[in-house]
């Protein structure tokens, strides 16, 4: 007898993917609602079995018209100018500034200021998987991603902006102007004196004012509220931001990060 397998869900528009320390955080973006799944790896060789498998139980595997959006975290990037974009020597200008770590994809994309190149790497096996199992999928850093979005509060609040990231016991730090991304790098921190030592270190070595940036933290591993208290006498303007579920704003601000409109109502009235 032939096996049945489990209908598939057709309501089901787009895959959100990110990798978060634990595993996998899967967003699930359909017609009529948006729900979330995780998948837990406690070590780097459950990948990619565990991740195939969660696929294959949940219908999302080889289905070329399901959309998949993919971030993926690296420690390992580099910002270049764009004029390089077609450099057939950027890969080994990568190796030779990160270190050649064995067979790795690099990819590319330029940065919205529309002067830079962000390039980050994945492990070849990596991408191969998510590609094979996932083959309507565009793949992001989450660097790449926080990078955009810490250029664009600049640009629109013209108020230099600084965004840190934790994952696990990385920091990743972007900085920018209202006129292009200043800074982006990677850090190890154990505890929040070095957290706030990296920040304040930064901070000073681009010329920008603690009292007058504005600072938004994305925490994966910590609570916000712990860090804002403890960064609170270093940086005046402390803001919570995340990554979401929606395809079309894939990192925000946080809503209680969100000032309220001023009411005008006792204005109307006069």
């Amino acid at each position: 007898m032939q096996d049945t397998e489990k209908p598939v869900n057709t309501s089901l528009r787009q895959l959100i993917v990110r990798s978060t320390p634990e595993g996998f955080l899967f967003g699930k973006v359909s017609a009529k609602e948006s729900s979330t799944a995780k998948l837990q790896l406690f070590a780097a060789v459950d990948f990619p079995d565990m991740f195939v498998s969660f696929l294959k139980e949940n219908n999302w595997a080889k289905r070329p018209e399901l959309k998949a959006t993919v971030i993926d975290f690296t420690n390992r990037f580099m910002i270049v100018p764009n004029k390089l974009a077609e450099d057939e020597s950027l890969e080994a200008f990568f190796n030779f500034q990160n270190g050649d770590e064995g067979e790795q994809q690099i990819y590319t994309a330029p940065l919205n200021d529309d002067k830079q190149l962000f390039c980050w790497e994945i492990p070849t096996e990596r991408d191969r998987n998510f590609e094979k199992w996932l083959p309507n999928m565009t793949l992001w850093s989450t660097g790449y991603i926080i990078a955009n979005w810490t250029y664009h509060q600049a640009a629109e609040s013209d108020v230099p902006t600084l965004t840190a990231h934790f994952h696990g016991h990385h920091m990743q730090l972007f900085m920018a102007d209202s006129d292009k991304l200043l800074f982006a790098n990677t850090f190890i921190v154990r505890d929040s004196e070095e957290i706030a030592y990296f920040l304040l270190r930064c901070l000073e070595q681009m010329g920008l004012n603690p009292s007058k940036i504005h600072t938004f933290l994305c925490s994966e591993n910590r609570p916000f509220r712990e860090l804002q208290e403890f960064l609170a006498p270093y940086l005046a303007n402390i803001f919570e931001a995340e990554f979401s579920q929606n395809p079309d704003k894939l990192f925000r601000k946080t809503i209680k990060s969100i000032e309220p409109e001023p009411d005008d109502a006792d204005d109307d009235d006069e």
